[in-house]
């Protein structure tokens, strides 16, 4: 599959709302990580070029996951309607599930994003990857039409606005990138899904 499917108000408004409203409460945790995909370490590694990181900002950010290979979370079960309305969830195995939190940054703009990259690409084997937008944003995911292990330079196959309730299903082999939310305080909240085939 190499498509992008989009659904919006993929789940009910209330839905929608509780998990807004659960994750910036002062009772849900987060945890920080001090690069956004890679460590200086894994670029030189990887031997990724200038090409394949321009317009790249890396910043901070904090997750939370909610499911590896199990539940993870005391909060997995408010976030399975989530799960649930990804098509063909029955033909598939969650592998990952995990909620990302950015905040607006100095020197990000319209056009740039974090690092190109696909959630699990040690795995060899085809799989699907569901972003499901908790809030509105102004910082736009990037799908680029080159699949992980092109480091060269990369054309943008679509750009998608976060937008509360959107759901985003892809090959999670695709390269893809997300942007700082870039007016006001509020963060960028996704809910990134990671499937295998049974």
């Amino acid at each position: 599959m190499d498509d992008i499917l989009i659904i919006d108000d993929a789940v009910s408004k209330e839905t929608m709302d509780h998990l807004e409203k659960l994750v910036t409460s002062v009772i849900f945790p987060w945890h920080y990580h001090h690069t956004s995909a890679y460590s200086l370490d894994d670029i030189k590694k990887l031997g990724l070029t200038e090409e394949f990181v321009i317009n790249s900002v890396d910043t901070p950010f904090m997750s939370h996951i909610l499911w590896n290979d199990g539940p993870n979370s005391n909060f997995t079960n408010d976030f399975l309607p989530v799960a649930e309305i990804i098509p063909n969830i029955d033909d598939y195995t969650v592998v990952r599930f995990k909620l990302n939190l950015t905040f607006p940054s100095p020197g990000c703009n319209e056009n740039t994003h974090s690092y190109p990259h696909c959630d699990l690409f040690y795995l060899k084997e085809d799989y699907t990857t569901a972003i499901y937008y908790i809030n509105d944003s102004v910082g736009d995911t990037f799908i680029f039409n080159e699949k992980w292990g092109h480091f060269g330079a990369l054309t943008v196959k679509q750009r998608i606005t976060p937008k509360k309730g959107r759901l985003v299903v892809f090959n999670g082999k695709l390269l893809h990138a997300g942007n700082n939310p870039l007016e006001g305080n509020a963060g960028r909240l996704v809910a990134n899904v990671n499937l295998i085939k049974k």
